[in-house]
């Protein structure tokens, strides 16, 4: 998997000659995006196919190429860029840091929504309040946490309603039985999880 390391400046006060000291600085936040989940990764993935299957074609890397690459790069940016803005805060340095616990809360929900997990718990693991927590995830992400939750169950058992049994997909994505766990499938997509069969 090809890892791609993209750098956000979040605003644009570069100073002439040290810039040693801007990257360091509260102005600079850099951003790592997992090459599966970014439109430049997705391009650079399908080029590291191509080339991987002729190597010794003659490619030919133009000015086109390289706006093309910029364009997702900017595409990829612009999401991180309304993020960091949705935070009510004067200091870059706060927003980057409570941006940062965001995503650390986030990522824990990502790594254990199958379980039965309280929003105190994830806002614990964000080192943030639960009341600040869930208005700061809703502002950034659009989203209450609750429903990120629900959201990821949803489409975790979307993905295995061909894969096995109705109640042990109930049981898989932290239902404890059938009922609660049709309900909720078919408030979310509109049909009963047994329709998605026929």
């Amino acid at each position: 998997m090809i890892i791609c390391y993209v750098i956000i400046i979040v605003k644009a006060k570069l100073p002439d000659l040290n810039l040693g000291n801007y990257f360091n600085s509260n102005d600079f936040m850099e951003q790592k995006f997992n090459s599966a989940n970014t439109n430049l990764g997705e391009k650079l993935h399908k080029l590291y196919n191509n080339i991987e299957k002729d190597p010794y074609s003659n490619y030919q890397f133009d000015l086109d190429f390289f706006y093309f690459l910029t364009e997702s790069i900017i595409s990829d940016y612009i999401p991180i860029v309304k993020q960091f803005n949705s935070v009510r805060s004067v200091k870059s340095a706060t927003k980057k840091d409570l941006i940062r616990r965001l995503e650390k809360g986030k990522k824990y929900i990502d790594e254990n929504f199958q379980r039965d997990i309280e929003i105190i718990n994830v806002a614990n693991e964000a080192h943030i309040s639960q009341y600040h927590f869930f208005r700061l995830f809703r502002n950034v992400y659009n989203i209450s946490p609750l429903q990120y939750i629900k959201q990821k169950k949803m489409e975790k058992a979307k993905g295995l309603i061909h894969k096995m049994p109705i109640n042990q997909i109930a049981n898989e994505v932290g239902y404890n039985d059938i009922f609660s766990f049709s309900k909720a499938y078919k408030k979310h997509f509109g049909y009963a999880p047994s329709e998605t069969l026929k």
